[in-house]
């Protein structure tokens, strides 16, 4: 769900970005897409969801795959998210807070520009996503208390 959630807010403002042709939301969400990409194929596989059962399943649709990160020769990286599961999510908010800190400074220092209120909306875009991300971490608590290891 909140795999699912992050994808929508994440998607919704790379669109913003490019409809606003913003260099620096391009440039921040497609890398956050990436890294959410890898950590989803890390939990996927190495935490084998593919061959689990109705657990397995219940898990997946709860916390997402991105938030029960395993160690698979298939995923590059899968190892450090492995082994740093909240510090990769939390890396990824503070980069969407980048651009969420520009463009809110870009759209106070010109207040009677239209383009300062496309700056704020964009802005507030990656805020959502950021604030997301920042909260999954609370979640690996939870997942690695009601998964067993692979």
């Amino acid at each position: 769900m909140l795999d699912l959630l992050f994808l929508v807010l994440v998607l919704r403002a790379l669109w913003g970005s490019i409809a606003a042709r913003s260099v620096l939301g391009i440039g921040t969400s497609l890398p956050a897409l990436v890294v959410f990409g890898l950590e989803s194929a890390s939990g996927w596989y190495g935490r084998l969801f593919d061959q689990a059962g109705t657990s397995g399943v219940l898990l997946l649709v709860a916390f997402g795959p991105s938030s029960l990160p395993g160690t698979s020769p298939k995923i590059p990286l899968s190892r450090l998210f492995m082994a740093h599961p909240g510090a990769s999510k939390l890396a990824v908010a503070a980069a969407l807070l980048v651009p969420f800190v520009l463009l809110t400074r870009r759209a106070k220092s010109r207040p009677l520009v239209e383009a300062s209120s496309v700056d704020h909306a964009l802005s507030l875009r990656f805020l959502a996503a950021a604030a997301i991300t920042a909260a999954m971490p609370c979640v690996f608590f939870f997942a690695e208390m009601l998964t067993p290891e692979p």
